[in-house]
């Protein structure tokens, strides 16, 4: 019965996929039908409902900071911050280079930002305009940019993605992202060097002006001084602050830019923080409201943690891990879990908050599962093509499906990551 549930959820959720229904609907499919399984088993309804809201507490901290997360997002538009950003890194565009500054704007876009999703509506878009006025190959260009969205989403200090890693690891952030900026490096150079021989094996056909393109809205003031919640964002990281009050710092100096700088009134800014910034062509980027998606999909996906502790629910499957533990390195039977949960689970959260229940086993440190996290989970579902981590971001910049195979740094830091622990692995067993 356990592992039918499990198939009938997995194929739910890839039916809510497929024909554009919410996730959140197939996600209250299957807490209902765990709930029943725990029911049918004998569990009495208040011990299900206590397991359920112990999964909740593990997660509260992120919700709360998915609200500021949003206002972030909104509020670097409105103050002018990340228009400046954008502005300043594509002044240095050469058409001989455009595949890897595609990729290299976006990931140092995304590690501002901490989100693929805004990272692809703002660099990613920018980046796959100026591509095709050259004429490079939309595959490669989209590939490039996907490459460079999802950095940030596993290693920003800002990323929700990587508080919720920390926060259901029980580990410290700020040493997770030290090691995951310290693996990325060499993934990093390798995927720009493979675009680099791409754009001369597919040079661009056509010449384009930057200063033709509109980057950023009418009447908005570019200037330096909005480069300060960036900043805070950087400085505070880097001398390991708490994410909360980085977070508000860098919304308060985004509230005063936009008062004082782009001469907003205290209800505009506040409706941008709460419903979005609204762009010159209508859309709506960011805010609080913005992230009641994700909230709520990370609320019901924590639900599933206490009841599948309750209910034994993923035993048959970390029997099945571990027979693979025995004979392959850990980060490589976290990588094959997580990219087959990703196949079902079709988004980032859920992919994340499973490979963690079934894999947590094989770790003695938090920190080191937030790391393996971080290089597997939250990357595979950007390799799926019906995933939401992947379609929305691809639909945003314009980018064909084909360019998932070319989002290099997806394949190349967990092939790094795969490398380096089978030569840990040797190098264990020699000294044993």
């Amino acid at each position: 019965m356990k592992s039918v549930s499990l198939v009938l959820f997995m194929m739910v959720l890839i039916i809510c996929t497929f024909s554009g229904i919410s996730l959140i609907y197939g996600l209250l499919f299957g807490l209902l039908l765990f709930i029943a399984i725990a029911l049918l088993q004998g569990h009495k309804p208040c011990l299900i409902f206590k397991k359920a809201v112990s999964g909740i507490l593990t997660v509260k901290k992120i919700l709360v900071l998915f609200i500021l997360a949003g206002m972030v997002s909104s509020l670097w538009r409105a103050s002018g911050t990340l228009y400046f950003l954008v502005s300043e890194a594509s002044r240095i565009i050469s058409p001989s280079l455009m595949l890897p500054l595609d990729f290299l704007l976006c990931v140092f876009v995304s590690f501002l930002t901490g989100t693929s999703f805004g990272t692809a509506a703002t660099m990613g878009v920018v980046a796959m305009v100026i591509s095709n006025s050259m004429g490079i190959n939309p595959v490669l260009s989209g590939g490039a940019i996907i490459s460079g969205i999802f950095f940030g989403d596993r290693a920003s200090p800002v990323s929700t993605t990587a508080m919720l890693i920390a926060e259901i690891t029980g580990s410290d952030i700020h040493q997770n992202l030290k090691r995951l900026w310290k693996e990325s490096i060499i993934p990093v150079v390798i995927t720009s060097f493979i675009y680099f021989i791409a754009g001369l094996l597919f040079p661009a056909t056509a010449e384009t002006s930057f200063g033709s393109l509109s980057l950023y809205p009418s009447g908005m003031v570019i200037s330096p001084v909005a480069v300060i919640p960036a900043l805070l964002i950087l400085l505070l990281s880097f001398f390991s602050m708490p994410v909360l009050l980085t977070l508000s710092l860098s919304v308060l100096s985004a509230m005063l830019l936009a008062f004082f700088l782009q001469k907003m009134d205290l209800l505009e800014i506040l409706s941008v923080a709460f419903f979005g910034y609204v762009s010159d062509t209508g859309d709506i980027s960011g805010g609080i409201v913005s992230m009641s998606g994700v909230f709520s999909i990370v609320l019901i996906s924590s639900c599933f943690v206490g009841i599948f502790r309750l209910t034994d629910m993923l035993e048959p499957v970390e029997k099945a891990i571990s027979r693979m533990e025995r004979r392959l390195p850990r980060f490589l039977v976290t990588l094959i879990s997580s990219f087959v949960i990703a196949t079902a689970a079709c988004n980032q959260t859920l992919t994340i908050i499973l490979t963690k229940e079934l894999c947590s086993h094989l770790y003695k440190d938090g920190s080191d599962l937030a790391v393996d996290l971080g290089d597997s989970a939250a990357l595979m579902p950007a390799l799926i093509p019906w995933s939401i981590a992947v379609s929305t971001p691809i639909a945003s910049i314009g980018a064909p499906l084909l360019s998932i195979p070319f989002a290099f740094f997806l394949m190349v830091l967990p092939l790094w990551r795969t490398f380096l622990s089978f030569s840990h692995r040797r190098a264990a067993i020699y000294h044993a």
